[in-house]
């Protein structure tokens, strides 16, 4: 099966490989930050949602965690 059919990526402003079909698409931090920023109301059409190595600390992931825990919050996710 060729890549982007099922499984895809996102990286960056435009370096992409997925399609409709795609069902598990793996993008970077600062795209998904950079993606829920933009588009907060969207975000509950991705689910689940996993976030990888955010024990590695750095400002991106914190900020991800903290917009991913605010906008659960909002949409009555739980806290």
């Amino acid at each position: 099966e060729p890549l982007g059919k099922t499984v895809g990526y996102r990286i960056g402003q435009g370096d992409h490989v997925d399609s409709d079909e795609t069902r598990i698409t793996f993008v970077t931090i600062g795209y998904l930050l950079q993606y829920l920023c933009h588009h907060p109301s969207l975000a509950r059409r991705y689910t689940p949602l996993v976030l990888d190595e955010v024990h590695e600390r750095t400002m991106d992931s914190d900020l991800l965690v903290l917009l991913v825990r605010r906008l659960l919050v909002g949409a009555g996710g739980g806290g």
